[in-house]
């Protein structure tokens, strides 16, 4: 311990004597280290551990395989209750329907209501993804049942920005669609499921439902269970039931992955390609330092073989010169923290409104331990990768010809062929690397920007939706012409419509 302080006092007064050079070297380091500690952060969030809940890789996500090959169709509700008594590798079956509503605390006027997000789930919606309430309680089976379903639970979003966090909101009316209903329990934040959900009801089928695929599906494996396992038993029951649908009703399949790899489809790709883009500009910083600190160790030739004489070992003199490059590591992870949490800010907000909206895990991105872990590692895996062949370098040095020719030793034919080699060396690591970072970069680009087939400069979307309670078919419709007759009239705009999917909004 005693060496290892002598060697950081040692590195500090050094760096000291060359503000200049340590400057540059901290801040070329901090902006690699800073923008993969902001990647990091988002990819662990939305990919690495995308969901929350306790054992989670038992939980799986089941829907339909169309004959057409597309993924992700709605599930039948008959099929779904066959499951829940036939498949024995399911500890439990959930289901849930997507609803927008609209939410209003008693008393509130028309400006206060709040268009929400909702989802009618099956009561065992909530203990089956092991989801724990912040406030009150999930669904009661009982709760399923015609007539005794008006409850909802609500987000803790909602909770705080809509109700003022009021403790006091279990027990509560609120009207959802114009209806009362009484608040049961409120749902944490980092709990949020599916993404973006504002309230949940329980899910009780119309007669009209009962004639078509309308649900999704949650699973949570029995232990011992495997994917395969599930997938083998699931297709034996689905495909006889298939056989007993008309032909043109009948699907190609069923797909079962996990609810963690379902939450992240879409998103992998670009967290790749932003993961391996910031990590050649990290290399690239890497690679420009190492040539300061080779430089430098050049420079300092007389210094080092000083030391030599005076009985230091080679090993010694590398250890203290690689100390040197750790601590310019750690004060440029230290930055690089900084300039990472501003990083997430910027990263988040130049990101997909979908990827936002609808991915699980985004409430978590920040600067936590396991970010600052990150940092700690890869600042000591930076300071070994820059530092290493400067100090090795250096330590190999000819203490006697130092000593002879003093300054001179550093002008020498073979330091300046040395010197060539590492510049000719370098200029062609960092265009490999600017190359590879440029494309990658500009593929995540290519990927953001890809034609979509319209035109949206200038286009506005409003969404918004009429409680089925007070509004009849007719005045719906009545609604919407008057609608898009005081809209088409306002200063300004050229044209309205009203669509039920709005292009690449990837809901319906």
């Amino acid at each position: 311990m005693d060496t290892l302080r002598q060697d950081l006092r040692y590195a500090l007064r050094s760096l000291r004597r060359s503000p200049g050079f340590a400057a540059v070297a901290v801040l070329t380091l901090a902006l690699g280290i800073g923008a993969n500690t902001a990647i990091f952060s988002v990819a662990r969030g939305l990919v690495f551990e995308v969901l929350p809940f306790d054992d989670a890789e038992r939980l799986v996500n089941i829907d339909h395989v169309t004959r057409q090959g597309w993924v992700g169709g709605a599930v039948a509700w008959e099929d779904f209750r066959a499951w829940q008594g036939e498949l024995g590798a399911f500890e439990s079956l959930a289901a849930r329907a997507l609803r927008s509503y609209t939410l209003a605390h008693d008393g509130a006027d028309r400006a206060g209501a709040l268009k929400a997000r909702g989802y009618r789930v099956t009561p065992n919606f909530f203990t089956t993804l092991g989801a724990r309430p912040l406030l009150g309680r999930g669904f009661v089976p009982e709760e399923g049942e015609a007539g005794r379903d008006d409850v909802v639970v609500l987000s803790e979003q909602v909770w705080r920005q809509h109700f003022g966090a009021d403790p006091g909101i279990v027990g509560r009316t609120v009207r959802v669609d114009g209806a009362p209903r009484t608040v049961v329990g409120v749902l944490r934040g980092e709990h949020r499921f599916p993404a973006g959900a504002d309230l949940w009801v329980p899910l009780v089928p119309s007669a009209e439902e009962l004639e078509y695929r309308f649900i999704g599906v949650i699973g949570r494996l029995r232990p011992g269970v495997t994917l395969e396992q599930a997938r083998a038993e699931l297709a034996a029951i689905q495909g006889a039931r298939e056989q007993l649908r008309p032909e043109n009703e009948r699907m190609a399949g069923t797909r079962v992955v996990t609810l963690a790899d379902q939450q992240s489809e879409g998103k992998r790709e670009m967290i790749f390609i932003l993961l391996v883009a910031v990590g050649f500009v990290l290399l690239i910083a890497c690679a420009n330092v190492a040539g300061m600190l080779l430089a430098r160790a050049t420079s300092r030739g007389q210094e080092i073989a000083v030391r030599a004489a005076l009985g230091a070992g080679r090993a010694r003199i590398a250890r203290q010169l690689l100390t040197e490059s750790l601590v310019l590591a750690l004060l440029a992870g230290a930055v690089g923290i900084v300039l990472g949490r501003y990083g997430i800010d910027v990263l988040t907000a130049g990101l997909p409104p979908w990827m936002v909206q609808g991915a699980m895990g985004w409430e978590r991105i920040g600067v936590d331990a396991g970010v600052l872990a990150y940092t700690l590692a890869i600042s000591l895996a930076t300071g070994l990768l820059f530092g290493l062949a400067p100090a090795l370098h250096a330590a190999r040095g000819d203490v006697a010809r130092a000593l002879r020719d003093g300054s001179r030793a550093a002008t020498g034919r073979r330091p300046a062929r040395a010197q060539r080699a590492l510049v000719a060396f370098e200029v062609a690591l960092a265009v490999v690397l600017l190359a590879g970072a440029g494309l990658l970069i500009r593929s995540m680009i290519g990927l953001n920007t890809a034609p979509t087939g319209f035109d949206g400069d200038g286009v506005l979307a409003l969404e918004f939706s009429l409680p089925p309670a007070k509004y009849g078919d007719a005045e719906v419709v009545a609604f919407q012409d008057r609608l898009l007759e005081r809209v088409r009239a306002l200063p300004g705009v050229t044209e309205a419509g009203l669509v039920s999917n709005l292009p690449m909004s990837r809901s319906s």
